[in-house]
């Protein structure tokens, strides 16, 4: 069995990029950065979402509902 243990994982990507090791942080900050931006259309839909389901509860507190056709 050989002692020679390979690198995996980070470490090997590391060695790979040689000189390279801070356009790699470069890339993994701005992934990292995209894939938080991506969200932020969801987030918004929950908030209207929310205000719409919030406003037809206040309203019919007060006495007013919100009927199909004309009663």
């Amino acid at each position: 069995m050989s002692k020679d243990k390979r690198k995996s994982g980070i470490a090997r990507l590391l060695e790979l990029s040689g000189q390279k090791k801070g356009l790699l942080l470069v890339s993994f900050v701005t992934g990292t950065v995209h894939a938080l931006l991506t969200m932020v259309p969801y987030m918004f839909i929950l908030y209207i979402l929310t205000e719409l389901l919030n406003w037809n509860t206040q309203q019919t507190t007060r006495g007013w509902k919100i009927t199909a056709g004309n009663q």
